[in-house]
């Protein structure tokens, strides 16, 4: 489990990039960690936006994995955030999730969960 936290300026926009990176994150570390590693069944990235008290935000990357695979696994988990942070992620990540959101959005106005939140 890898955690990231600190403050953060809580604004729609920033809720929504915060969201659109990690499930970026969850495309990538399932194709590089999953898939072409085989280093565990599944990877999950959660942000966690917090408007108050103050502002902050968790960032949390987790996966099981055998011991002898982890020293191998974690370098990959940084070395993808650097290189979306230095280049961004490519279109076709970019437009898989914002088809996610839009479409999970629409159910959840079915739902009433959008309401809620």
């Amino acid at each position: 489990m890898i955690v990231h936290s600190g403050r953060f300026d809580y604004t729609p926009k920033n809720v929504l990039d915060l969201n659109v990176f990690s499930q970026i994150l969850n495309m990538v570390y399932t194709a590089e960690i999953r898939e072409k590693e085989g280093g565990t069944y599944g990877v999950a990235v959660m942000d966690q936006p917090e408007r108050l008290p103050r502002g902050d935000y968790g960032f949390t990357i987790y996966f099981d994995t055998d011991p002898q695979k982890y020293k191998k696994l974690v370098p990959l988990v940084y070395s993808e955030i650097a290189k979306i942070a230095k280049t961004g992620p490519n279109q076709e990540q970019f437009d898989k999730v914002i088809q996610y959101l839009l479409k999970t959005e629409e159910q959840q106005k079915r739902d009433n969960r959008a309401w809620a939140n």
